[in-house]
Parts: structure tokens; C-alpha cells; sequence
């Protein structure tokens, strides 16, 4: 299924989302071209989305893409290398399990997107003593330098769905 809104464009494949945001100028000999495709892999994004509780939450791992070119047949070209540069990321799966990876090794001070990735990423591992500990933490009031929006119940969901996936 594939859509477009304008704005964005989504790929749902069986196992990965694709959604790439692409931002045009027009310059004086060509066109300034940004390119952000996101992978999400669904099962990461369902858990994602089971700790915030949204229906709507990407879990993606990125790709940005920068070019000057000369005109809407360059465009077309670009966007479509770019399409299938991201999605043979999806399908090969290493760079993604690798973002998952960094995910679950580095807690960001912010934004709140990198932070529920973050639990998510060690939710999908069945990291529970990790949780066990943040959860041990929070109720004690400390916040780990997660950013205010993450809160206690997100952290109890990554850590239930952690012993789900590592216990069944």
C-alpha cells in the first residue's frame, strides 16, 4: 500500500514501514533537494508504539540525503535511487538492526523520540534488568535526564513487553 499526502510518502512492506519527507526549493539554476527516508521495522514500531501508547508513533531509523540538481527530470531520478537506496537498507536489515543497537546503547537527554526509541530498542531485546533498574530509579524520583513527557508508565510498559519477548 502506498500513499501520499504531498507532504510525505509511505510504503508499508510485510515486515518495514518506508516514509520519506521531501522538502524541494527552487534556486535560480536548479533545485535544492532534501531527501529524509525513514525505515521503521513494524515489529520495533509496534512496541514503540504499545509504550506511547499512539497508533500514530514512527520508531524509524533515518536517512538523509542532500543534492542540487537541474530539473524536475532530476528529481524524479534522485527521488526514486533514493526510494530504492532506502529500502535495500530494509530489505538487506543490517543497518537496521545496527540503529536498533544504537538505540538500545545510547540513553539521550533528549528529544522524546530518540528516548522512546531508546526503550523501545531495549523492550525489543528483552532487556528487562535495564528497565528494572530506570524503573527503580524513576520511583524514586529521578529522572535519568529523560525529557518530562516520558514518564513512569511509558517505562513500565518497555519493561512489560521486555519480559514478554524475553520470557514469552
Amino acid at each position: 500500500m502506498d500513499k501520499s499526502d504531498g507532504e510525505y510518502f509511505v510504503k508499508k512492506a510485510p515486515e518495514y514501514l518506508f516514509r520519506m519527507l521531501p522538502d524541494i526549493k527552487t534556486l535560480p539554476d536548479g533545485f535544492a533537494v532534501q531527501l529524509y527516508g525513514g525505515i521503521a521495522v513494524l515489529e520495533f514500531q509496534k512496541i514503540a508504539q504499545r509504550i506511547m501508547l499512539s497508533h500514530d508513533y514512527y520508531a524509524v531509523c533515518g536517512v538523509r540525503e542532500r543534492v542540487v540538481v537541474a530539473d524536475r527530470i532530476d528529481i524524479a531520478r534522485h527521488v526514486i535511487n533514493f526510494v530504492g537506496k532506502v529500502e535495500a537498507t530494509a530489505i538487506d536489515g543490517i543497518s537496521i538492526s545496527r540503529a536498533i543497537d544504537t538505540f538500545k546503547e545510547s540513553r539521550p537527554d533528549r528529544p522524546m523520540s530518540l528516548q522512546i526509541n531508546h526503550l523501545a530498542a531495549l523492550a525489543y531485546s528483552g532487556d528487562d534488568s535495564i528497565l528494572s533498574d530506570y524503573l527503580r530509579i524513576f520511583k524514586q524520583g529521578y529522572t535519568m535526564n529523560f525529557v518530562p513527557a516520558v514518564r513512569l508508565e511509558h517505562i513500565r510498559r518497555a519493561h512489560d513487553i521486555a519480559i514478554e519477548r524475553k520470557y514469552g
